[in-house]
């Protein structure tokens, strides 16, 4: 009866040392399969983010919290500025000039790191021959290659600026044109559906 009761132990025992096996493999591939997951998810959210990146008409440039070098940059920046690739990766904003008041850049800077992202920044900018054009920024911060830095969207407004400047130019010359004018004189747009100028007379009291 003891080699039998020895053999009950011993088989006892294999079977508890198996199980725990199966459970600690179990348990692995468990982790495997999560850890492969969050790489598929992660691999699919960079996918899809170089696919915006590099594809985005408006200019996108990664930057350096620290220092403001320039690490990555889409074809927009290269159309908008004039600038290529290897002028520009490895060197900071600074260096290139591509601000006009480099203080500005600084500002944005600033202005990130406190309110977290940035929308609506105006600011002027120098293409890479030198041609100085009104530009509106929006700024986030973005984890790139293990290093948080910052990801600034750029549109070229300087087209739409002087359509409005010209637009300014034309009613204050209107103005100064109808002011010594009696005469009645409004301007409708139609597209807008709503009067865009009316003349002093439009509004100036009746005199009996």
């Amino acid at each position: 009866k003891e080699p039998q009761g020895l053999l009950n132990v011993i088989c006892s025992s294999i079977e508890r040392t198996n199980l725990k096996f199966y459970e600690h493999a179990a348990l692995e591939l468990s982790r495997g399969i999560k850890k492969k997951k969050v790489e598929i998810q992660q691999q699919l959210s960079e996918n899809k983010f170089s696919a915006i990146f590099n594809t985005a008409p408006d200019s996108m440039v990664i930057t350096s919290l620290e220092n403001s070098v320039i690490l990555e940059v889409n074809q927009g920046f290269i159309e908008m500025t004039g600038f290529k690739r290897d002028d520009v990766l490895g060197k900071s904003v600074f260096e290139i000039n591509s601000w006009a008041n480099p203080k500005e850049r600084l500002k944005l800077t600033l202005q990130l790191k406190k309110e977290k992202k940035v929308s609506g920044f105006l600011t002027k900018l120098v293409r890479k021959d030198g041609t100085i054009f009104d530009a509106l920024f929006s700024a986030a911060f973005i984890d790139y290659n293990g290093r948080k830095c910052m990801l600034t969207v750029t549109k070229d407004i300087s087209e739409r600026v002087k359509i409005e400047k010209e637009n300014l130019d034309n009613k204050e010359l209107l103005e100064r044109i109808t002011a010594t004018t009696p005469a009645i004189i409004s301007l409708y747009n139609v597209n807008k559906d709503k009067i865009v100028f009316r003349s002093l007379s439009f509004t100036a009291p009746k005199t009996k």
